[in-house]
């Protein structure tokens, strides 16, 4: 399987944003056994809040319902223009200032919601060019990015709308038991990765605990058989990857991929499993 990159602030219990002190085959595979020194501890888990910290209330691209996701930690709105479906907006909050723009490209500064802030066009990719707006609030730095067809004047009015008021958005999963001191740093309507501690947030799944949901597959996935809560399972191990898929209880294929660097009983990862359950805002991804 190739895993995709996603997608408050929150793992499974409530944890701050990072940093926001400071100012998201058929091949039989090996059998998985429980003989495994566990490092991941499990802990009761809170259903996940997730939330963007800002409210706008003005529309981008003429779009005024934005996806919500977590990508590498950091909330993001994504707004899909109703002018041309084919392009998208995104407005992304960083609880670490944003790196400097590389010295080709063009900044100038300009003023936001009554901050120094700057706008820019990103022409890294030619045929795609990008305007972008920046600006810090008292504990995020905000991004904008849309079509570099996009008037400079739309992406201010955007600013200027929003509201010191998180966007609560429904989580998509709700877990029994979360791994004690993960973060979650991606998020979807498919996805989430919790982030081990020592591992910085990106929007990979790469030395992470994820959970996916799939379409229902053509035939049953490889692995060993197991029981998930009530449930039939597949287990196994492949280049030190460890996925365990059962089934949603709904027709859709729910799979758990550990990371080579993450240690978890078999005893536990199967309980983690019985505990997750998707909510009416979960959407099966590409599979």
């Amino acid at each position: 399987r190739t895993v995709l990159a996603a997608a408050v602030l929150v793992a499974g219990v409530l944890v701050a944003p990072l940093g926001a002190a400071r100012l998201l085959g058929p091949a039989r595979a090996p059998a998985v056994t429980a003989t495994i020194p566990a490092t991941v501890f499990f802990a009761l888990g809170a259903a996940m809040p997730s939330a963007f910290p800002y409210t706008p209330h003005a529309p981008l691209l003429g779009q005024a319902a934005p996806t919500f996701t977590i990508v590498g930690a950091r909330p993001t709105l994504s707004y899909q223009s109703t002018r041309n479906g084919s392009d998208w907006a995104t407005v992304t909050a960083s609880a670490e200032p944003w790196p400097a723009e590389p010295a080709t490209t063009k900044t100038r500064p300009i003023e936001v919601r009554g901050r120094q802030g700057l706008t820019a066009v990103d022409d890294s990719t030619p045929d795609q060019p990008e305007i972008l707006l920046r600006w810090s609030e008292s504990l995020w730095w905000l991004e904008i990015r849309a079509p570099g067809s996009t008037p400079l004047h739309e992406l201010i009015a955007y600013a200027n709308s929003m509201v010191n008021q998180p966007l609560a958005q429904p989580a998509p999963f709700t877990f029994d038991n979360t791994p004690v001191g993960f973060t979650v740093d991606n998020l979807s309507a498919a996805t989430v990765s919790f982030c081990p501690p020592g591992v910085v947030p990106s929007a990979d799944f790469t030395k992470k605990l994820t959970v996916l949901l799939d379409p229902a597959p053509s035939s049953p996935p490889g692995g060993r058989v197991v029981r998930v809560g009530g449930r039939t399972g597949w287990l196994g191990a492949s280049d030190g990857i460890t996925m365990l898929r059962f089934g949603d209880g709904a027709g859709r294929l729910l799979t758990i991929q550990v990371g080579v660097a993450i240690r978890v009983t078999e005893q536990d990862l199967l309980a983690f499993a019985a505990g997750i359950h998707p909510t009416a805002s979960a959407r099966p991804g590409n599979g």
